[in-house]
Formats: structure tokens, sequence, C-alpha cells
């Protein structure tokens, strides 16, 4: 067949155009003029095809066709530069998982150890917008211990601090954030870090005393009263229909009111007043996290500005 007899530069030239009518029926009559993909992929550039999926769109696509010439084609395949291109394109297109991959390559790839740590505190950075810690201190961490220049060396470490409050680590936060002030702290501050340092299941415990003592008073102190008083109307009637019933002598009945309803919607009620200290913290611990970034980034604001490399994640 001619097909499986032609070259392979002759077929890829062929699957471009095809691409190239499918994507934009009106070029098969306009004058196309000259192409810079075409001559790339009819001498054998595979990584030409790559740059075309890529302004095609075909993000995804693109990034598979990288996997594959690193495996198949290494000496074809496309430099750190390229892959760190892709890799900011896959972000905005919303492929973080995707883009992480194609960074890692990116930093293996990189000659220059200066250029790696940049894209090595770009990958960081991505995965602390999508909560991906471990792997972020650990990049932070190889970029602060044994970075190309000492500004990376000291972004990476205010980049750690940051990883640590989002992460809500309340020992190493308050440790990074009393080093990065270089004096006391503003009571603001300090706030923040014993709120950080919240447990939620220790508040969890006391939210169910609270409603076992009272039904209705751990939601009612955690933040959501509407519950609270449903959990109290609803057990303080099937605890006034018990008392009713034992009063007219129906100890029976009585008995399978208080057991068969009265208990399940008692153990329900201590639940969601524990649930509802829990959720309280958590809300607090996040409010506390968001206050002490705006903090270090006003105190980072004042300081004499260090070079950021550029990142889009």
């Amino acid at each position: 067949m001619p097909w499986l007899n032609a070259s392979i530069a002759d077929r890829r030239l062929a699957i471009l155009l095809v691409t190239s009518l499918l994507a934009a029926p009106e070029l098969a009559t306009a004058d196309p003029g000259p192409s810079p993909i075409a001559p790339a992929a009819a001498s054998g550039d595979a990584s030409g095809f790559t740059g075309y999926l890529s302004d095609l769109g075909l993000l995804e696509e693109a990034a598979a066709e990288s996997d594959r010439l690193d495996v198949a084609q290494p000496t074809a395949a496309l430099s750190a530069a390229g892959l760190d291109q892709l890799a900011q394109r896959l972000v905005e297109a919303g492929h973080p998982e995707t883009a992480a991959r194609v960074w890692s390559v990116a930093v293996e790839r990189e000659p220059s150890p200066e250029r790696a740590d940049e894209l090595r505190v770009r990958l960081a950075l991505l995965r602390l917008r999508h909560q991906g810690y471990p792997e972020a201190l650990h990049l932070l961490g190889r970029v602060a211990a044994f970075g190309a220049t000492p500004g990376l060396q000291g972004l990476a470490e205010r980049l750690q601090c940051l990883a640590h409050v989002y992460a809500h680590d309340a020992t190493l936060s308050r440790t990074c954030v009393a080093e990065a002030w270089h004096g006391p702290l503003p009571k603001a501050v300090t706030q923040q870090l014993d709120e950080l340092a919240l447990d939620p299941e220790a508040r969890a415990t006391i939210g169910g005393w609270l409603s076992g003592l009272l039904p209705g008073l751990g939601q009612s102190t955690g933040g959501d009263p509407g519950d609270g008083a449903m959990a109290l109307l609803v057990n303080g009637g099937w605890e006034a229909g018990t008392a009713a019933l034992l009063v007219e002598g129906a100890a029976l009945d009585a008995s399978l009111l208080a057991l068969g309803v009265g208990l399940r919607y008692y153990v329900g009620n201590i639940r969601n007043g524990a649930q509802a200290w829990r959720s309280a913290a958590e809300r607090r611990r996040v409010a506390a996290s968001q206050g002490l970034l705006l903090e270090l980034g006003r105190l980072d604001a004042q300081s004499e500005p260090t070079a950021v490399p550029q990142t889009r994640p």
C-alpha cells in the first residue's frame, strides 16, 4: 500500500495537511502562503508536529505527543523552553495535572541550574493552587537548600512559609512567620496564629457534649441556630411525650417512644452539635490562613524586592 511505503516525514506532512483542511475548510480555496509547520514536518522535525497540535488548541494531544517523543525519538523531543510554554498553555486551559507532568519533564531537561530552579518554583506554585502541599514543599525545600542563586533561595523560603500557612500547619507557620517579621509579632498576627492552631476534633467534642447536655445547644453556639432550634423542638417533643405516657401509666409505650424514636434523634442531635463546632473551627482556620497570607504579602511588599520568575499558574 502506498501509505505503508511512504516515509515517516511524508506521513506526517499528509496528517498536517488533512488536519489543516478539517480545522479551516476555507483554506482549501484560499492562497495558504508559506507555512512554517509543513517544512518542519517534511524535513522530519517531530517537535514541529507537537507545536502544531498546541497551536490548534489540542493541548492534551500535544502533551501526549511530547511524551511519545521522549521514548521514541529523544533527540527530536521538545526543549525545556518549549515544554515550559506548553505547560503554561495547559494551565490556562484548565489542565493542571497535565501541566504539572510537562513541567516535571522540563525541569529534568533544562541544562541551566538557575532556569531549572525557576521551573521548580512554577511547578510548586501550581501544586499550591491545587492543594498539592507535599510536592510543593519538596520542590521549594530543594530550591531553598540548593538553589542556584541567593535570590531564588530566598524566594523559595518565603513560598515555603506561604505553603505552611496554606496547609494550616500551625507549628511551622508560627516558626516561619516569626522569622519573617524579625521582631515582635503584631497582636493581629498572633491572634491569627492562635486561630490557625485550633483543633477541629477537640472543638467537635465540646460541641457534642453541649448538645448532649441541652439538645440544640451545640448547634446554636457553633453557628447554626436554625438547626439548634429544630433539635430542641424535636427532642423536647419526644421527651414531653414520654413524660405524658409515664404519667398515664403507659410505661411500655413510653419506653418504645424513648428508645425507638427519642434515642435516634438525641444521638443525631449530638452528632450535629459536634459537626457544627468542627465546621466553625475549620472556618476560623481558613479565615486565619487568609489573614496571615495578606499580612505576609504586605510584609513582602515593604521589603526589598527580589527577582521573581514570571509565572502564570
